[in-house]
């Protein structure tokens, strides 16, 4: 089910869209975050795909770039200003269903005025923002993985009590088949106890040529 919902301009955004797409596909899962990018498939009716992301979700992040407002078709007309902009319909569907909206600014952009947004859409504004830039990002990226933690209502994963756990290759099946390396991670400055490192475990590898199965490399952090 797609909790989070992300909605954007693909030539506004300036990549942020994706890379908050990633943050939380990795915190959540991928399934759990309406991205169109990964969210609809070649051959798709898009726009019923996006209804059914809109009709699932739980929060909406609007992410606005410098170009958010501005933004023009090919005749030269506001998009915005178009009844059947799909932005427009994205936060217009979240706003009527009571759907939870978080602005999140990116690129120096400001929040637009209240008269400047068609009237459908205008109660994004009373959304408090987020601005997202390279200084403060790791720090805003989580407040953002937080409060779509405390909307969803969806745990975050939670490291091991007692150590980070690596599993490599587990479960892996291979049949009939010559690979060279599988590699588990390779960290750098890692300052946390490694209480278990399986590699391959439940692993079935038949009639196979198989180089190395490499468990983790930790550098600079004194285990190795």
């Amino acid at each position: 089910m797609s909790d989070i919902f992300i909605s954007y301009r693909r030539e506004d955004s300036e990549g942020w869209a994706g890379r908050l797409a990633e943050k939380l596909q990795n915190e959540f899962g991928k399934d759990v975050v309406f991205y169109d990018y990964d969210s609809i498939e070649p051959s798709c009716d898009w726009k019923a795909v996006v209804r059914e992301g809109l009709r699932q979700c739980k929060l909406l992040i609007a992410v606005i770039g410098p170009k958010w407002m501005i933004s023009t078709n090919a005749s030269g007309t506001r998009r915005l200003d178009d009844p059947a902009d799909l932005l427009r319909f994205e936060l217009s569907t979240a706003l009527q269903k009571g759907v939870p909206i978080l602005p999140v600014l990116v690129g120096k952009a400001q929040l637009p005025r209240s008269e400047d947004l068609p009237r459908e859409i205008q109660d994004i504004l009373k959304y408090q923002a987020l601005e997202l830039q390279s200084r403060n990002a790791g720090k805003e990226m989580e407040s953002i993985v937080e409060l779509a933690a405390q909307v969803t209502k969806r745990p975050r994963p939670q490291p091991p009590a007692n150590g980070t756990v690596i599993d490599v290759g587990r479960k892996l099946v291979m049949a009939d088949s010559e690979a060279g390396s599988i590699v588990g991670t390779r960290g750098f400055r890692v300052r946390e106890d490694i209480s278990r490192v399986s590699v391959a475990e439940g692993a079935k590898i038949l009639n196979s040529k198989l180089k190395d199965i490499v468990g983790t490399e930790i550098v600079d952090s004194g285990k190795r």
